[in-house]
């Protein structure tokens, strides 16, 4: 007698997955190891190959829900073996089964799922079947193969079959790389950033400056034209930045001109500019005005006026007078006493011996050494002797004459006959 595997028993059951009444060539318990046939799923229409997945020394126990229902629904040219009967079964069979799940049996804690997704196959109480173990699908309940669908898809997207479309495959590779963002990436779809396209900026950019993209930004693509005509140099361009020589605005010309004075480009020359501003403030009338020029009177300068003042006095504008501006040079040199001085004074001069100069008068004296005697001015014998520079001891006042020198007889000095010089411890008299 022949025996069918316990597969297709669980399979005629519709406890294994995919298992109907048109199932031909299945594995027996007695074919050879290895031997596989294939079913028809006539539900979906698709010619799918039967996997064998009942392990070589599984048991009735391996399998859920078989119970002696489904043993009597098998063919009756099908015969079960001798070893499974009902009262042979464990008595904690799992709870899901042919009678009781529309979907498949996950492995021996009976749990009923859908069976209808790839890494959960079956139908009718079958154990769930992972197909992409196999690289096949689930249709109809039963893994069965799949052709990979890739034209008009992109590389990389699901092939329909649990793989994904690579190169070669009728798929297409969108090419981005070198191109800008927003053009065709050759596969009906356009580059976007992250793609390896390149995305121009010009924003805050200068116009005819490089986009990051191989080309220059240009008016309207958001960069800025810098407006500097009319414009002085150093001003705002519009841009951010300043104008700059050469670029249509104009330099002011202020270097060694007067503030005050055009400038070439519309305004005048400001201090700061480049431009002198002439100082003549506290200066005096004449002087340099510190830009090539003088200082003249009325522009805040100085006249000196030194004329009828002494040399030497102040001229009015913080300095003092000199010679040949004006002023008077007192001089009284060779001039007796009280004669004028060349300019508004009398001369302290010369007097007579035995005179001295006295508010610009020639006058006796000075007392008591001179005295007036008869209308003449006569010296002490002292001072005789001191006039004509001969020794005086004071023992030079002689009556009858001098013993020595004499430096004047009677009536030369106001205090002696004669007047005698002396030294200490000799006598000038006879």
């Amino acid at each position: 007698m022949r025996f069918i595997s316990l597969a297709c028993v669980l399979l005629l059951t519709g406890v294994y997955a995919g298992c109907e009444d048109n199932v031909v060539g299945l594995p027996l318990m007695d074919s050879a190891p290895g031997d596989q046939s294939t079913a028809m799923d006539q539900e979906s229409g698709d010619q799918a190959e039967l996997l064998d997945l009942t392990p070589p020394d599984a048991t009735l126990a391996d399998f859920p829900a078989l119970d002696q229902a489904a043993l009597d629904q098998a063919a009756p040219d099908q015969v079960v073996p001798d070893q499974v009967v009902p009262d042979q079964l464990p008595p904690d069979l799992p709870l899901c089964g042919a009678h009781n799940c529309s979907g498949c049996c996950s492995g021996s804690g009976g749990t009923c799922l859908a069976g209808t997704i790839n890494g959960q196959c079956g139908k009718g109480g079958a154990s769930c079947a992972n197909c992409t173990t196999y690289k096949q699908i689930c249709a109809g309940g039963i893994c069965a193969n799949c052709t990979p669908v890739c034209k008009g898809k992109l590389c990389g997207q699901p092939d329909g079959c649990g793989g994904t479309c690579a190169t070669g495959g009728g798929c297409c590779t969108p090419v981005c790389k070198g191109k800008l963002c927003g053009v065709s990436d050759g596969c009906g779809g356009t580059c976007k950033s992250g793609s390896g396209c390149c995305t121009p900026v010009c924003k805050g950019k200068i116009c005819g400056a490089s986009d990051g993209c191989g080309g220059i930004c240009a008016t309207g693509g958001g960069c800025c034209t810098p407006v500097c005509k009319g414009k002085i140099c150093g001003a705002s361009d519009g841009c951010g930045g300043t104008c700059k020589a050469g670029g249509g605005c104009c330099t002011p010309a202020c270097t060694g001109k007067l503030c005050g004075a055009s400038d070439g480009c519309g305004g005048t020359c400001k201090a700061g500019g480049g431009c002198c501003t002439p100082v003549c403030k506290g200066k005096v009338c004449g002087a340099s005005d510190g830009c090539g020029g003088t200082c003249k009177a009325g522009g805040g300068c100085c006249t000196p006026s030194c004329k009828g003042k002494l040399c030497g006095a102040s001229d009015g504008c913080g300095g003092k007078c000199k010679s040949g501006s004006g002023c008077c040079t007192p001089s009284c040199k060779g001039k007796t006493c009280g004669q004028s001085d060349g300019c508004t004074k009398k001369c302290a001069g010369s007097c007579p011996w035995s005179y001295t100069c006295s508010s610009y008068k020639c006058v006796c004296g000075p007392s008591p050494h001179y005295k007036v005697v008869g209308g003449k001015c006569l010296p002490s014998c002292g001072a005789l002797l001191s006039k004509k520079s001969l020794p005086n001891a004071g023992m030079g006042c002689c009556a009858k004459g001098c013993k020595h020198s004499t430096a004047g007889g009677p009536g030369t000095t106001w205090d002696c006959n004669y007047c005698c010089s002396s030294t200490p411890g000799n006598a000038g008299c006879k």
